[in-house]
Parts: C-alpha cells; structure tokens; sequence
C-alpha cells in the first residue's frame, strides 16, 4: 500500500492506494475554521493542520485494518503558496499566511519595483502576486518586524507536515515555483533574488523533485501517528499540479468524446442522406416501370 496525505484549507486528507492506484481506504480530519480578521487577510494555524494529519493518518489505517508496515510509502501534497515560518526552536512564530490572504500588494509592488518585472521572470519565470510566499515573508518583515527577526525556516503548508514527519526541512520543485524566489529552469533558489531583496538563502528548505525520498518518518512522528518509523516520505507536490493534471486528462477525454459525437453524427447524416437517395432512386424506378405498362391509346 502507498499513502498519500493532502493538506487541504478545509482538512486533511489521507488515502491508502494500491499498486495499481486503487483507493483501498481514505479518511479526511477537518481544520478549524480559517482566520479572517481583516478584509483580505487568511490565516491558518499549522500546528492545526499535524493535529488533523495524526487523525487523518490514524483514521485511515483504522479503517483500512492494515498493519503500518505495510504501507511502503508517503506522497505530500497540499495547498501552494503559505507561509509557515519557524523559530530556532522549529516553532511556530505566527499563523500561517495562506494561499488567499491577499494583503500583500504593497510588498508586490515594492518587490517589483526593487528588482524589475523583466528580471524577476528571468530569474523565476513567474511573475510575483499577492498570494505567492515572497511577498508575504516581506509583508512580515514590515509589519511584525519582531517576528521577522526571529525566523529561521520559512516551510510551505505540506513542507511542515513533512518536517513534522521526518526532520527534515525540504520541499519539492512543484510548490518551490509558487514561492517567487524559485529559479524553475535551473530548479534551483534565485540567488539574485535573494540578493536583491536581502533574504537569507539558510531559512529557505533544501528543494528536490517531486518524485525523490526527502526523508523518513521519525520514531517520534511513527508515535503520534501509528506510521512504521523509517517509512519513505517522498517530494510530492503542490495541489494545483495534480488538479491541473486532471484538468487536462478531463479536458481530453472530453475532447475526444466531442470527436467521436461529432463523427458519429457525421456518419448518421451521411447514411441518412443515403437512405434519402436511394429512396428517391426507388420511387423514381417505380414510376418509369409504372409508366411502361400502361397501355398506348391511340389517337382518334
């Protein structure tokens, strides 16, 4: 069995698959409600969202009845674009900024104007908006200075989940492109980036594909959560790669599917056109046949 675990806004999602991607199990743990104390503003608390991955995690095994090792590995994914930000300690300073807080347009502008939108999509090949990581690590920065001066690791959403799993600060290169200091060519940091804004590379998770082994689950995570301790835990990705993926295999599918009506309606017009003719052909053959035996009259 394969796990797969999803930090979603409303909940986590956890999902036992078998070889051959059969949902086997599925169990979703609920979040607590999103903070919203200010127009624009969207906040989570991520220490909510390990308590809903232990239940998620522990719900699912329960219900799947399957012993912890046989779940072989762990796949990540999670909404894009929050901010989590930790302390020497690895806690938690403040709530988490999430992908639809909004409130950073200032910082957009200000990035923008610092660095230059021509250079900015050169160096990430995005451009920067409000619900990207960067702007919102700069809006900490100017507003809760105190705050900024205590981080030492900025995580995104499923990234903490992954470090409470196994340790390790990491992340995959599918949710690092929705940062803003993520180099997608290179698949590497922006080092002109950072430059230019003063960020420092050492808060930023080590970024590997989405498909390697980022770490294995800890003797204290496999407590928490009845996982197997030494468990894979692999890249993943973030939430909108699968969905647009989906996207695009529904949008085939459906254009093939518009094909074939559009074939099919083809081909019936084309052999009712047929039946059409062959039918005038028959009408017309009986009217000559009709129209030789009558007999000839003869003029008077």
């Amino acid at each position: 069995m394969w796990m797969g675990i999803d930090v979603g806004t409303g909940g986590t999602r956890a999902l036992l698959v078998d070889e051959r991607g059969k949902i086997c199990a599925g169990f979703t743990a609920p979040h607590d409600e999103m903070r919203m104390e200010r127009p624009l503003w969207a906040e989570q608390n991520p220490e909510n969202w390990w308590d809903a991955t232990v239940k998620a995690i522990r719900g699912v095994l329960a219900e799947s009845r399957i012993s912890s090792s046989g779940v072989r590995g762990i796949g990540l994914s999670g909404q894009m674009h929050g901010l989590v930000i930790l302390d020497k300690n690895n806690q938690v300073i403040r709530a988490a900024l999430i992908w639809c807080d909004q409130r950073s347009q200032e910082q957009v502008d200000a990035v923008n104007q610092r660095v230059g939108r021509a250079n900015i999509l050169n160096y990430t090949a995005n451009p920067v908006l409000t619900g990207f990581t960067l702007p919102k690590l700069m809006w900490v920065r100017d507003h809760e200075p105190k705050h900024f001066e205590r981080v030492r690791k900025m995580l995104l959403p499923k990234d903490y989940l992954r470090f409470r799993l196994t340790g390790e600060f990491a992340t995959e290169v599918s949710d690092a492109s929705g940062t803003a200091l993520f180099d997608v060519v290179r698949r590497e940091w922006s080092a002109p980036m950072l430059e230019a804004l003063g960020i420092d590379r050492a808060i930023l998770p080590r970024c590997y594909e989405s498909s390697d082994v980022t770490g294995t689950v800890t003797p204290a995570a496999a407590g928490s959560t009845g996982l197997a301790p030494g468990t894979p835990v692999i890249g993943g990705g973030g939430s909108m790669d699968p969905r647009m993926l989906h996207v695009l295999l529904m949008s085939w599918m459906a254009f093939l599917c518009f094909a074939f009506l559009v074939c099919w309606e083809r081909f019936r017009l084309e052999l009712l056109h047929r039946e059409v003719e062959a039918a005038h052909a028959m009408k017309s053959l009986g009217s000559a046949k009709a129209t030789a035996s009558l007999p000839l009259r003869r003029a008077q």
